[in-house]
């Protein structure tokens, strides 16, 4: 998905009782933004955020394809009242430098609350076998430390 219109937004709100997440992605292909990109985004999130976003799908990986701690905390920080944050597909392609663990914890660090994610194939279906490894180590690590992760 690609970030909506305001316009799409505001019909959305309309119709349906239930929270609506923004997605806020320039462009379809990878998540290196430039920083026009990233200016237009924040932009755009502002825009979405007035005519009632209740929470936004992001994310920013370097070029390396680490995960681009600042942008996302940048963009985060943005928003004056406390709103969910998912961080998007962008998941399935971070290269994690030390563990998967540790990626999840600077997630959880800079304010996400939810993944959006296959498992690291082209779709669910695919990797259900990689999900269920991700969902264990998070039910693991939570059974350890229980303030661990989300919730």
């Amino acid at each position: 998905g690609l970030t909506p219109s305001v316009g799409l937004l505001s019909e959305v709100k309309k119709n349906v009782s239930i929270p609506v997440f923004c997605m806020l992605r320039p462009r379809s292909g990878d998540f290196c933004y430039s920083s026009h990109e990233i200016a237009s985004l924040k932009i755009d999130m502002k825009l979405l955020y007035d005519t009632g976003a209740d929470g936004f799908v992001f994310g920013a990986l370097k070029d390396d394809y680490t995960l681009d701690y600042n942008t996302c905390k940048i963009f985060i920080q943005c928003i004056e009242r406390n709103i969910e944050w998912t961080f998007h597909r962008a998941f399935d392609f971070v290269q994690h430098p030390t563990s998967i663990h540790d990626t999840l914890n600077l997630l959880k660090d800079v304010g996400f609350s939810r993944i959006l994610t296959t498992g690291g194939g082209q779709d669910v279906s695919s990797s259900l076998k990689d999900l269920f490894k991700l969902v264990c180590k998070i039910i693991s690590c939570r059974h350890q430390d229980s303030s661990w992760w989300w919730g």
